[in-house]
């Protein structure tokens, strides 16, 4: 005996699946907000080969400035020549520091630049100026960070002359007429360091050039002034 067709549509329809309509009946927006705010800590020196990593032995190769920031330089290298004989000849005398290099921390979120320059006074010997003409060169340096913004330009042929006399080490532009932070050099804690290029215990580019006949006998200690200074308009000063 054969179903009535409706009983057979009705059977079918029972089967069916209905998709839920994926129509969007309204949208709406919500806000994710953060403030940061400059901090006023001192920066402790990195290891100048890995910036990721502390440096423990800074205090005894340098000076830890303690600076606060936001804007600060936080520590510099002394420089040792070690002990050399007098000589009638002008020398040039590679320096004994094993990793020389200077650190400044941006942490201003400004974007606004700046710049280091250092100066070097006369030799001293037991109160007297001494080593006439002599002079320190810092060769072929670098910049290095965790930043994964660009860094200052370091002044590659750097020769500080014992006279007081300036010479820029770095520096780092400021934003460009974007205003976008991040085109902006410099931001974050930034090692210019001057390492050796060669596997000798002394550092050849690192040196002071003592004129001939112009060395005496005993100690000598020159004091270097390092200035870190905001240069808001990218320029140098």
């Amino acid at each position: 005996m054969k179903k009535p067709l409706v009983s057979l549509l009705s059977l079918a329809l029972a089967f069916t699946v209905v998709s839920p309509s994926l129509s969007a009946e309204g949208s709406a927006e919500s806000q994710a907000t953060v403030e940061f705010t400059a901090p006023t800590e001192p920066v402790a020196p990195v290891n100048p080969e890995d910036p990721t990593q502390p440096n423990p032995d800074a205090g005894d190769a340098g000076n830890i400035t303690g600076q606060e920031g936001p804007l600060s330089l936080d520590y510099v290298s002394h420089l040792d020549f070690g002990n050399q004989i007098i000589s009638t000849s002008q020398e040039v005398y590679e320096a004994t520091t094993d990793l020389p290099y200077i650190q400044v921390s941006d942490l201003r979120g400004t974007g606004e630049g700046w710049e280091v320059i250092a100066q070097v006074s006369h030799f001293n010997n037991e109160g007297i100026d001494s080593l006439p003409g002599s002079s320190i060169q810092l060769n072929n340096g670098d910049a290095v960070s965790t930043s994964t913004t660009d860094g200052p330009g370091v002044t590659q042929a750097i020769n500080l002359e014992t006279n007081g006399e300036a010479a820029n080490i770095a520096t780092a532009t400021a934003k460009d007429e974007s205003g976008v932070l991040n085109t902006a050099q410099g931001l974050g804690t930034w090692v210019m360091r001057w390492l050796s290029d060669s596997t000798s215990e002394t550092n050849d580019n690192v040196t002071l050039t003592i004129p001939g006949s112009s060395a005496s006998a005993g100690s000598h200690e020159a004091t270097i002034t390092w200035t870190l200074s905001s240069t808001p308009d990218g320029t140098e000063g």
